[in-house]
């Protein structure tokens, strides 16, 4: 037997040993029933719950913002709707209707502090909440009726002056989309929070502010549908340990002689709550916050409850605690059909990783570089695909999700700015899969390369048609000084791709008005090609880890335009390709210029 096929059978033999070994070993395992076990499972179970809610929620409080934005661009295309506000409100009434997570949606006017908005109630009526200076300074809420149109008169307020509220201080002095802080809201009856927005024209001149709010009750109730059909109980918190809102039925504000005031977890009438918060008050002592998880156990009434607490952040400036519990005879219950489940699929697993274990070891025997190489582009390729498919993706679901369950709500302005929208999104996601197939096609080796004879300068202008209609539109000009006479031999498709993604790089860093240059120039045997351009440059940190995919600093253009974070890779892999190097030199505020080498023919 030759030495290859001995090698080939001692792979199998290991692969059919070590699944065999893995198999009882998880068989063991499962039907072992230690504490150990039962920790495990509380640990993923409340990980798995933990991460649903934070999805949740994620949607939850990037929505309000989403709306504002909508909204607001509606309102600066068109500064007169401000004056109409029985429309106005009409218009947040039907996008109401079209957002079950919303609860509140309303803009408040910067000239005499007039204000307008629509509202959810607790029994699922819809009001009316209008400050119309024309007439008084009165804050009037009203219940509309199936049409639409004002029916019963439910709370006034005189003397109110949406300037003075606290959601609109807020967004005045963030000065950018943000959440409020808690606050007692103007009926006196809620308390709650807002995503805000300042109305800012091209002049900088505050116009309002937009606002979509959501009164704690209503989390809590967003929270109990979240963990609906599950014995898990969740609660929010705030760093000072009073409570945002909870998935039990219990109030998380109380009226007191003093006011209307919120409850602190340690005061809840929830004994788990109450308890759970107690824990993470002496655990921190003292201390403001927390960055990695904290896990413990409490006992309620003879049942024992894991607890998981973890801190949530990226949330728009939110700074709350998301506590789960789960009871210990809900993971028996899971442990007892897991069990069961488990000995079905380690028989089918092992049978079935056994023969796939025959069918690859040959394979396996021989391409241990190979295999190496796949898990490193795997590991760069879902790096980019979760920093940058991620927010067009999202963009684009939510554009879709309003247009399909309301398009009759939106306006015509309201529509075209959403498609737009929606184009850019799929532009930039198309642009991320073309960079990701000429860069995996790259990887893997199935891009021709076939170098010939070509003049630089006719290559560069071949190029430049598509540049220069981008940067028209900033006002940007690109000059081209590259000798006629200079000679090189390179793969034209692969050269092309570097020259237009540089390019596009100088332009999208650069200023309106500024200036791209493209230089070249011979060097002993090689050509050195430059672009060159005034824009806003880059530190060092940022240099430093340029051409590299899993550091992730990419930065965004003088315009917001955004990139797929692969271009530079592919120039430097194709650059190298031809046994040149690119290099990079750049200072803040005063440009960057881009080179490489390239063969001479």
């Amino acid at each position: 037997m030759s030495k290859s096929g001995r090698s080939y059978i001692g792979i199998v033999l290991t692969i059919v040993g070590l699944v065999a070994i893995t198999a009882g070993v998880i068989i063991f395992i499962s039907f072992a029933g230690s504490r150990k076990a039962i920790t495990d499972m509380a640990m993923q179970l409340q990980a798995q719950v933990a991460q649903n809610v934070q999805n949740k929620l994620s949607n939850f409080v990037e929505l309000p913002h989403a709306l504002n934005e909508i909204n607001s661009s509606c309102i600066l295309h068109n500064p007169e709707s401000l004056n109409d506000l029985e429309l106005f409100g009409e218009r947040k009434l039907s996008q109401l209707k079209a957002f079950e997570s919303i609860q509140n949606m309303a803009v408040g006017v910067q000239e005499q502090g007039n204000f307008i908005g629509a509202g959810r109630a607790e029994d699922g009526v819809f009001t009316l909440a209008i400050r119309d200076k024309m007439y008084d300074s009165t804050y009037r809420v009203f219940k509309v009726d199936a049409h639409g149109q004002k029916a019963e008169l439910m709370h006034e307020q005189p003397g109110y002056d949406a300037r003075q509220r606290p959601w609109y201080k807020t967004a005045v002095q963030a000065g950018e989309a943000i959440w409020s802080p808690i606050y007692l809201w103007a009926s006196g009856r809620s308390m709650g929070l807002t995503a805000v927005l300042p109305i800012l024209d091209d002049q900088g001149t505050l116009l309002g502010v937009h606002q979509t709010a959501s009164s704690l009750d209503f989390i809590s109730r967003y929270l109990q549908e979240v963990v609906q059909g599950r014995a898990h109980q969740v609660f929010l918190l705030e760093p000072d340990g009073l409570l945002v809102a909870t998935s039990v039925a219990e109030e998380v504000t109380q009226s007191t002689e003093h006011g209307f005031e919120r409850i602190a977890g340690t005061a809840s009438a929830d004994q788990l709550t109450r308890q759970a918060s107690i824990y993470l008050e002496q655990y921190l002592d003292g201390e403001s916050g927390f960055e990695q998880p904290i896990h413990f156990t409490s006992n309620v009434a003879g049942q024992r409850y894991f607890v998981s607490a973890v801190p949530l952040s990226e949330m728009r400036g939110l700074e709350w605690v998301l506590v789960t519990s789960i009871s210990e005879a809900e993971i028996m219950s899971d442990i007892n059909k897991a069990q069961r489940f488990t000995m079905g699929i380690v028989l089918a697993a092992t049978l079935a990783s056994i023969i796939t274990g025959v069918m690859i070891a040959r394979k396996l025997a021989s391409s241990n570089q190979q295999l190496h190489t796949a898990n490193v582009d795997k590991d760069r390729l879902f790096t980019i695909i979760a920093h940058d498919l991620k927010s067009p993706l999202a963009g684009i679901s939510g554009s879709t999700e309003m247009l399909s369950n309301e398009i009759d709500v939106f306006s015509k302005n309201e529509i075209q700015m959403l498609c737009k929208q929606l184009h850019v999104n799929s532009s930039n996601t198309l642009d991320l899969l073309n960079d990701l197939l000429q860069w995996a096609r790259m990887s893997q080796g199935s891009m021709n390369y076939a170098p010939r004879p070509f003049q630089l300068y006719e290559l560069v202008k071949t190029v430049l048609a598509a540049p220069q209609d981008v940067a028209a539109k900033k006002e940007i000009t690109i000059s081209v000084e590259v000798p006629q006479e200079i000679k090189v031999l390179v793969d034209e498709p692969m050269i092309k791709t570097v020259i237009r993604n540089l390019l596009f790089n100088a332009i999208k860093f650069t200023q309106r008005e500024g200036r791209i240059i493209i230089i070249a120039s011979q060097d002993g045997r090689h050509a050195v090609l430059s672009v060159q351009d005034n824009g806003m440059g880059m530190d060092q940190e940022i240099l430093s880890s340029i051409f590299s995919v899993k550091k992730g600093q990419w930065q965004i253009g003088t315009e917001g335009e955004k990139g797929t974070g692969l271009g530079l890779i592919l120039c430097k892999q194709f650059i190298e390709q031809h046994g040149g190097k690119i290099w990079i030199e750049s200072e803040p505020g005063k440009g960057t210029t881009v080179s490489f080498t390239l063969p001479l023919a």
